[in-house]
């Protein structure tokens, strides 16, 4: 999660020349990205009670 935007800082930072503005915006964007695609990934995630619901709804 911390990696992918200070990689992408650093790595665009030496492909544009040294542009501060632009590396951190395009790092705030993967950040961003990173952060989305952990909110998702915990929504998705089944808890253990829903499991267990699950589990005695078969039973029936």
């Amino acid at each position: 999660m911390i990696v992918a935007p200070i990689t992408t800082f650093f790595v665009v930072q030496y492909i544009s020349g040294n542009n501060a503005i632009i590396s951190g915006g395009i790092a705030a964007l993967v950040a961003n990205v990173v952060l989305i695609g952990y909110v998702v990934a915990a929504f998705t995630e089944q808890t253990s009670s829903e499991e267990v619901l699950e589990e005695s709804k078969k039973d029936r």
